[in-house]
């Protein structure tokens, strides 16, 4: 399962916690990203346009978005459209959903993808994500 986002990716995000940095998210190491209250969110924007049809998410558990919007920007468009939601699970580990296209068959060649976290199950609302990963058709 080769990780579909290419270097040169940006990835902007809403805020982030002191001592911690958005693209962390995408690099295999053990720092993490924290926003510091939700909903926040994330966005990455590709050089080129990829076709990704799973998302993997690593939370830390206790700091989980439990509901998450995917937003994506199709390649020659300018705005971003909903996809629809995907909801991870409060747990500490590496978790593959499928991202909420009508058919993964069909993924769209996207050019950004936008994560509007959601619903912390933090009680203070707090998220930390340690890795993003965008993954082609099982």
């Amino acid at each position: 399962m080769a990780d579909l986002i290419p270097s040169g990716t940006k990835i902007q995000a809403s805020a982030s916690a002191p001592g911690t940095r958005r693209a962390s998210v995408l690099a295999e190491d053990d720092e993490a990203w924290t926003a510091p209250s939700s909903p926040a969110h994330l966005v990455l924007g590709f050089p080129a346009p990829i076709t990704p049809a799973r998302i993997a998410l690593t939370f830390q558990g206790g700091f989980v978005a439990l509901s998450i919007l995917v937003s994506v920007r199709r390649d020659g468009e300018n705005g971003f459209e909903a996809a629809g939601r995907v909801y991870p699970e409060d747990v500490n580990r590496r978790q593959v959903l499928s991202l909420p296209y009508p058919d993964a068959a069909d993924a769209p060649a996207i050019t950004a993808l936008r994560l509007d976290l959601e619903n912390s199950s933090d009680h203070h609302g707090r998220v930390t994500l340690y890795r993003l990963e965008l993954l082609p058709p099982a």
